[in-house]
């Protein structure tokens, strides 16, 4: 996956580039760790992982389907009751909340300079049986 796209720019910097630049040593298996980050922060169709990820249809279609097979992610019926289907986190991805923090974290600490905001606020868990 590229970080070169331009859909949003915080202070003449693509967001997307911002946001996945604490990634960008693990390789290609990028969209998987974005994709699992962005599920944790509420994403939940596929529309808003790919607008939030600016990442090719086919990538993330092959991507949500192969954490899907792993278990990290299930489909579900769209909650408002349409004829969407959802991505929700199932046990196995939500196991993975401290490593996306953890990275989240040393991507802060590490790549950013002082007073630049990498992104707009902590993680947020909005998985079922999240304790704050």
């Amino acid at each position: 996956m590229e970080v070169s796209g331009e859909s949003r720019r915080i202070g003449g910097r693509s967001q997307v580039s911002l946001r996945l630049r604490a990634c960008e040593p693990l390789g290609k298996r990028l969209p998987d760790s974005a994709i699992v980050r962005d599920a944790f922060d509420g994403v939940r169709r596929f529309g808003a992982f790919q607008e939030s990820l600016d990442i090719a249809r086919n990538i993330l279609t092959d991507r949500l389907r192969l954490l899907v097979e792993a278990g990290v992610l299930d489909v579900v019926p769209a909650s408002d009751g349409s004829a969407y289907q959802e991505y929700v986190l199932k046990p196995k991805g939500e196991a993975l909340f401290p490593v996306i923090v953890t990275l989240r974290k040393w991507g802060e600490a590490n790549l950013f300079a002082r007073g630049e905001k990498p992104w707009g606020s902590s993680p947020r868990r909005t998985s079922p049986g999240w304790r704050s």
